[in-house]
């Protein structure tokens, strides 16, 4: 869950660049698979 707040802010601000709904759930998704391996 450490993880969790860096990436949070990276998918953030990739989904803020990209403006694309879709894309913003993909890179949660992503995000959330990558926070909890880590």
């Amino acid at each position: 869950m450490r993880g969790a707040g860096a990436g949070g802010r990276r998918a953030c601000r990739a989904g803020e660049r990209l403006g694309s709904a879709r894309r913003s759930r993909s890179a949660a998704a992503l995000l959330v698979r990558s926070g909890w391996e880590a």
